[in-house]
């Protein structure tokens, strides 16, 4: 849905295949972002669409490399990663291609995962999958069918 009534220059979540050219095809769609602006864009949500991919194409020996690839990241580049989600989190233009050159020059990028015999989209996926599922076993009691399209899934919706 284009914009929404708290922000209607909110556009809709949308994928960037183009940013994971080196990801599966089926894995490339599910990561989708949204929109804000119309003379520039920028980004300060993130989706993970589980319906937008094959879940075969989930390779263990992948996940384990990008856990591996993650750890030494988070070891070695604690601080950029912060200044990174910090940056992001105020989603200006300037701000973005700041966090943009320091996931460039620490190599950090999906790119850079994959090149190590990995992929973050894998682990972020399965991540994502275990979080939603882990999360709905205490809400099991609220939620007992889906939540019709623009329902809030047994929470108060925003107004």
């Amino acid at each position: 849905m284009k914009g929404d009534k708290m922000n209607p220059s909110r556009q809709e979540f949308r994928s960037i295949p183009k940013a994971f050219s080196k990801s599966d095809v089926a894995l490339q769609n599910a990561i989708k972002v949204q929109g804000i602006g119309t003379a520039t864009t920028s980004w300060d949500k993130l989706l993970i669409d589980l319906r937008d991919m094959d879940p075969l194409k989930l390779d263990s020996t992948i996940i384990i490399r990008d856990c591996d690839f993650l750890k030494n990241a988070i070891i070695k580049e604690h601080e950029s990663i912060v200044k990174v989600i910090q940056l992001l989190q105020q989603g200006k233009p300037n701000d973005l291609k700041k966090a943009f050159k320091i996931v460039r020059e620490k190599r950090l990028r999906e790119d850079d995962a994959i090149d190590a015999d990995g992929g973050m989209i894998q682990l972020a996926i399965a991540v994502a999958a275990l979080l939603l599922a882990g999360c709905l076993d205490d809400c099991d009691d609220e939620i007992e069918t889906p939540p019709e399209e623009g329902e809030c899934a047994g929470h108060p919706c925003p107004k």
